[in-house]
């Protein structure tokens, strides 16, 4: 990690989601904040792959990132986790980025059938344009309606610590190790914030 346990990390070269450069948060606030919670998955590629699932609850015009499922492990081995996380955060809306053979909305529905729930809709999308693009593209929607949480809220050897840590690194400028963390970010705000939004102002 760029930083040991309960220490500041360390800038990285270039990063355009470093902590000072993004919305944090020290509580989410009760006042204005919805029910359900709404989540993106990124499901690992290849075997260096995160699994990415960052979950939002939306309070005003923020969603502030309450929970995240990130997971070094074949996909086969989180699919009871990603289930346990979406029942426990009431999770009302789930973007899939679909990117292996499986049909992970199948699956996800069969599964959540079968533990009595069905209040979950999940949208299957394919990526149309290039990570670093989607990324940038997002970057203004990212740091205008994300709230990320403050360092003092998680370790870094968690699986939050472990994706905001890979936010921090992101550069456009070098190889990242691993940018599903923020790669899955841009899909919910591509899917679920401004896709939504160009839709209500094409009706208008």
């Amino acid at each position: 990690f760029m930083a040991m346990e309960q220490q500041k990390p360390l800038p990285p070269e270039n990063s355009p989601f470093y902590i000072e450069n993004i919305q944090t948060y020290d509580v989410i606030p009760e006042e204005g904040r919805s029910e359900f919670c709404w989540a993106s998955l990124d499901s690992a590629r290849v075997g260096n792959d995160y699994n990415s699932m960052p979950i939002f609850v939306k309070v005003g015009e923020k969603f502030y990132l309450k929970d995240c499922l990130y997971l070094n492990e074949p996909m086969e081995k989180v699919y009871v986790q990603i289930v346990d996380k979406i029942i426990q955060h009431q999770i009302t809306k789930l973007v899939i980025e679909k990117n292996i053979d499986v049909s992970l909305k199948a699956l996800l529905d069969k599964m959540l059938l079968e533990r009595g729930s069905s209040f979950c809709e999940i949208i299957e999308v394919y990526a149309v344009v290039k990570k670093e693009e989607k990324i940038y593209n997002m970057e203004n929607t990212i740091k205008n309606c994300i709230m990320f949480p403050n360092l003092h809220l998680f370790s870094y050897s968690s699986q939050m610590g472990k994706f905001m840590n890979d936010v921090f690194a992101f550069s456009y400028t070098h190889k990242n190790e691993h940018d599903d963390s923020i790669d899955s970010i841009a899909t919910f705000c591509q899917r679920l914030i401004v896709a939504p939004m160009k839709k209500t102002k094409a009706v208008v």
